[in-house]
């Protein structure tokens, strides 16, 4: 049987009680801060991906945001203040605040510039189709453009991931960043 005594001079024991209480947690919440900042930027990426954009700067994407971690709290977020996400996140029926909800009907804010109300949009009016359906037209030339479809409820399928995502790239992410950070203490 061997045995080995093995003794830390006090100036040894006080660097790794400093490693240990100071330079870890910082560790922690650098690579935290990190992983969340990598996961905002595939957050967006999916977000210019598989939404319409209507809006060329600001908007959804630049919602997304990241509260950074501390040593005192190791805990990042990334997060969406944005209230339609949430209904995207997980799919359901959206209702309408007052009796309809406007569904655009074409792709850029520069093809219609109106404002929401009936009242602001110039020569708009309701027209009701034989099916029921509703829509806020206006004349154009000859014919009628289609500004808005008029709903009372909409079905909004499942297709905003950002909770997928951020855990796939903190598994992806962090155990490599946090080894990187350890490196460098």
């Amino acid at each position: 049987m061997i045995i080995t005594e093995l003794q830390i001079n006090d100036a040894a024991e006080r660097q790794l009680h400093l490693i240990a209480s100071r330079q870890i947690p910082f560790a922690v919440a650098a690579s935290l801060t990190a992983v969340a900042k990598i996961a905002q930027t595939e957050v967006r990426d999916h977000i210019n991906e598989t939404f319409t954009i209507r809006r060329k700067s600001g908007g959804f994407a630049s919602s997304i945001a990241v509260k950074p971690a501390t040593k005192q709290s190791l805990t990042a977020e990334v997060y969406t203040m944005t209230r339609f996400a949430a209904l995207q996140q997980i799919g359901g029926l959206r209702q309408p605040r007052g009796s309809n909800l406007a569904i655009p009907s074409y792709q850029n804010l520069s093809e219609v510039k109106v404002r929401r109300s009936v009242r602001s949009i110039a020569d708009a009016f309701e027209m009701k189709f034989q099916d029921g359906q509703k829509a806020l037209v206006r004349r154009k030339g000859k014919g009628l453009q289609f500004l808005y479809f008029l709903r009372k409820q909409a079905d909004v399928p499942k297709r905003f991931k950002m909770i997928e995502i951020v855990i796939e790239t903190t598994k992806h992410e962090f155990e490599q960043n946090f080894i990187q950070r350890m490196d460098n203490l």
